[in-house]
């Protein structure tokens, strides 16, 4: 009966983690006009973020917010500080993840988003999923422990950063930008893109998708890595050397750019490709 109320009297002090909070967040906006010009920019730093392009006129954001913590001090201290922002200025959206740590803001044609946090009172994640009228051009980002999906979109550009995580765009056109450090870069195009492109990965494989009719300049680049395509008729090109000339010292310094660059069909915008561990795949479908 003693060692009975001992333990009774033991397992309070041990103390228990609150379970996570969890809760769905959603807003929609609109543009004020259905124009080429519009843009979305959204920030995140811990999650996924799903982009899916639709006919519709409203951008519907819907995020699914986790906070986890020690005690339930901190586990309410991450639910009031973490949150959605949204706001539209002009043309363009902003929607990001909001908290005392952040600092967000538009200048001119960039939106600064940098997050300074010295404390680690609660663990948060916030995963987002926007459906986004089809033509909305795109400037979309996460760093930690997320995926970047990007589906159905015609703008006339789409930039996509992540950090430890892969990008996939799924049926896009225009002109793309995918960079990731840690993750697979796959994108699938309806069509050849209007202007120059670029997808860069540090560890991981890049994969092109593009019908059988797609032409374009192809330059590759990987330390440790190769280049395959299912394309037949392929050509070769010069490699591309600049010039410097140095007028206080009478010389002039060449650089050749180490570049592989190859033709598909009859060329056109450049796509530029880069891994330093992994491979390069060009298919069409």
């Amino acid at each position: 009966m003693i060692l009975l109320s001992l333990f009774i009297l033991i397992i309070p002090s041990l103390g228990f983690s609150p379970p996570p909070h969890r809760e769905t967040i959603t807003r929609s906006l609109q543009f004020a006009e259905d124009d080429a010009s519009n843009e979305l920019w959204l920030k995140n730093i811990e999650g996924n973020v799903k982009i899916i392009g639709y006919e519709g006129e409203t951008v519907e954001i819907t995020v699914e917010k986790t906070i986890d913590a020690s005690t339930q001090e901190r586990l309410q201290k991450g639910i009031e500080e973490v949150q959605l922002a949204a706001e539209l200025d002009g043309n363009i959206m902003m929607v990001y993840m909001d908290a005392p740590f952040v600092d967000a803001h538009r200048k001119g044609d960039h939106f600064h988003y940098h997050a300074d946090r010295h404390d680690d009172d609660y663990d948060y994640r916030m995963d987002f999923t926007v459906r986004v009228p089809r033509r909305v051009n795109l400037e979309v980002s996460t760093i930690n422990d997320g995926s970047l999906t990007i589906e159905n979109m015609q703008p006339q550009r789409i930039e996509a950063h992540n950090v430890n995580g892969p990008i996939s765009c799924t049926n896009i056109s225009g002109q793309t930008s995918a960079i990731t450090v840690n993750g697979n870069v796959d994108i699938s195009f309806t069509k050849a893109p209007d202007d120059n492109s670029r997808f860069k990965t540090i560890n991981g494989d890049i994969t092109l998708l593009t019908p059988k009719d797609f032409s374009a300049d192809i330059s590759f680049k990987s330390m440790n890595g190769d280049f395959y395509t299912n394309f037949e008729q392929i050509d070769y090109l010069p490699a591309e050397v600049s010039s410097n000339k140095e007028e206080g010292r009478n010389r002039t310094t060449y650089r050749i750019d180490r570049s592989t660059k190859i033709r598909i069909g009859q060329g056109g915008t450049t796509v530029e490709t880069e891994t330093l561990n992994g491979e390069v795949y060009l298919k069409h479908s």
